[in-house]
């Protein structure tokens, strides 16, 4: 079956905080979601990275995809597509290698395969994977500012 998520992240530069939007839909279910990373993320590329193994995750956790699957992966972040599509192994960041560790475990034990798409992100086009892309960027801005309010607040604890 064909499995199709889309996945957007939001990075504060300053904190370090970041947040994720996804959804996640088949012919066997659809479910969407989005929070904040517990811990700080290098880069902005990272946490997209980041956003499209959650959305992996979620999507076999909510039953939308199952062993055997072909998963669309759809993303505003070319960079998260090259370090995850290719056999880049020079100049990644801490979080990337181990975001594309986590992603072939998951692709590994779901037994499923995948494809990119580079969505272009920040759009008013109306097709309904830009539409997508627009509310998982809301979901992960709000994901991203509780998370800087929660590393801020553990910052303040240490001063």
């Amino acid at each position: 079956m064909r499995v199709t998520i889309i996945a957007d992240a939001s990075h504060c530069t300053e904190t370090k905080a970041a947040g994720y939007g996804f959804w996640a839909v088949s012919e066997r279910a659809r479910h969407g979601g989005g929070g904040s990373f517990q811990h700080p993320v290098d880069t902005s590329s990272a946490a997209e990275l980041l956003a499209l193994v959650n959305g992996l995750f979620f999507g076999k956790m909510r039953g939308v995809l199952d062993a055997g699957d072909h998963v669309l992966l759809q993303t505003d972040c070319q960079r998260a597509i090259d370090v995850l599509s290719s056999n880049i192994k020079v100049g990644l960041t801490r979080d990337e290698r181990a975001g594309k560790k986590r992603f072939y475990e998951l692709t590994r034990e779901y037994a499923c395969t995948v494809s990119f798409r580079h969505v272009k992100g920040h759009t008013n086009k109306t097709e309904a994977r830009y539409v997508t892309n627009n509310l998982c960027d809301k979901r992960a801005k709000e994901g991203m500012r509780l998370a800087r309010r929660r590393l801020r607040g553990d910052m303040e604890a240490y001063k």
